[in-house]
């Protein structure tokens, strides 16, 4: 009797186990995201966004003592996820409303250094022959999903190199 009740249980848990498994995998969302550095003077790159998808969306407006960031996002565009694209406006600095669910967007941020040399670590920039990308100040705050898994892509200019703090063998 007790053996069948032990079984019953296993058979439970390992249920629970799969139904929990899967509802994560469901959250866990991939966002593709492109950044290509398509001008040194003017300093811009373009970025492209694929992923879940939202009708809203808003960027970091301030960072540090360095505020302004969402004034340096132009051009922004969203498409639907079969292609089409859809109108928006924006609301207020960095906040942006599409009329319907976009699961891509793309912009340009225009990427002049920081007037102050205290800030040049905490915001992204770029000069003629190197720069700092960071994607708190480059990519969405709200519409890209709760904790996204990135798949990220640079497109630098001949000779530059990318480098990060984080190690993503694996």
């Amino acid at each position: 009797c007790w053996v069948s009740v032990l079984k019953l249980l296993k058979h439970l848990f390992v249920a629970l186990f799969l139904v929990a498994a899967a509802n994560s995998t469901l959250r866990a969302q991939v966002s593709v995201v492109r950044i290509s550095v398509v001008s040194l003077d003017p300093a811009r790159v373009t970025i492209e966004i694929e992923g879940p998808g939202s009708s809203d969306w808003s960027f970091r407006n301030a960072y540090a003592a360095v505020v302004g960031l969402a004034e340096r996002i132009e051009n922004l565009h969203g498409r639907d996820n079969l292609g089409r694209e859809v109108p928006g406006r924006k609301l207020a600095s960095g906040e942006f409303r599409f009329t319907e669910v976009v699961t891509r967007i793309n912009y340009d941020v225009i990427l002049n250094p920081p007037s102050k040399l205290t800030d040049l670590s905490h915001v992204s920039w770029l000069s003629k022959e190197h720069g700092l990308l960071m994607l708190g100040d480059l990519l969405p705050t709200a519409g890209m999903g709760a904790a996204p898994i990135l798949n990220l892509n640079f497109e630098l200019p001949p000779r530059w190199m990318s480098a990060s703090s984080r190690d993503f063998a694996g």
